[in-house]
């Protein structure tokens, strides 16, 4: 299990390197999870913007589990270019919550890293993790930070998600919560590991997640932003 030290630093460390390699604003950091920060531009009733002027707020999309190709991809069909291992706003992995599809938003007509996924999602939520085989190869390992962005009612969790050694699937559906014996899960609040996160309050929540293959140390990274609703 890496230390969340350890795990922290390799966050930063690639997001420094990729925000000096562009002219695109400091990204969302995993350091950023462990509190709220305002990095989106918000609209008077605090809705997220899109930098699309009078734009209405879009729907979250639940496209069918396919295979994305270099061609068909999430970055690709948002705009942003061809995805890479390399530069944060052109992913190369996406992260599915109760099966939505985000959306890339911008601000001031800049592109953010997060994938907003716009439709609240259950109080005990799936995720999917898609990433490209023609970049990556077979990537068999996830781990990522999970913690509260946004709290509407004053609580807030921060956990590590580490998958066990060769055992992650692309492409499957695994619960948040408890995504079960091919992980293991710390809540770092209290340095202990548990079996099932309680279930999730209304807020605002964030995954920076890191896609590998551990044959050839080939990673990819992804954020997703979503709100979990009252029901």
């Amino acid at each position: 299990m890496i230390g969340i030290r350890t795990f922290f630093d390799k966050f930063l460390a690639l997001a420094a390197v990729a925000l000096i390699a562009s002219t695109y604003p400091r990204p969302a950091l995993a350091s950023d999870l462990a509190e709220p920060v305002a990095n989106e531009a918000k609209a008077d009733d605090g809705k997220v913007k899109t930098g699309k002027a009078d734009a209405a707020k879009p729907e979250s999309k639940k496209p069918a589990a396919r295979k994305p190709t270099m061609e068909e991809n999430p970055t690709v069909d948002s705009g942003r270019g061809t995805p890479t291992l390399d530069a944060l706003h052109a992913p190369a992995a996406w992260i599915y919550i109760d099966r939505n599809a985000g959306e890339f938003i911008e601000e001031n007509g800049r592109p953010q890293i997060q994938w907003v996924v716009y439709d609240p999602v259950s109080r005990n939520p799936s995720f999917r993790v898609d990433c490209l085989s023609e970049l990556l190869g077979e990537a068999d390992e996830f781990r990522c930070v999970f913690s509260t962005h946004e709290s509407f009612d004053g609580t807030s969790v921060l956990y590590t998600i580490q998958s066990r050694k060769g055992r992650f699937k692309p492409g499957k559906e695994y619960a948040l919560l408890e995504p079960g014996e091919d992980f293991e899960v710390m809540d770092q609040k209290t340095g202990k590991k548990v079996e099932r996160v309680p279930l999730l309050a209304p807020g605002i929540y964030r995954m920076v997640g890191s896609v590998k293959n551990t044959k050839t140390n080939k990673e990819a990274l992804a954020i997703s932003q979503f709100t979990v609703g009252s029901n």
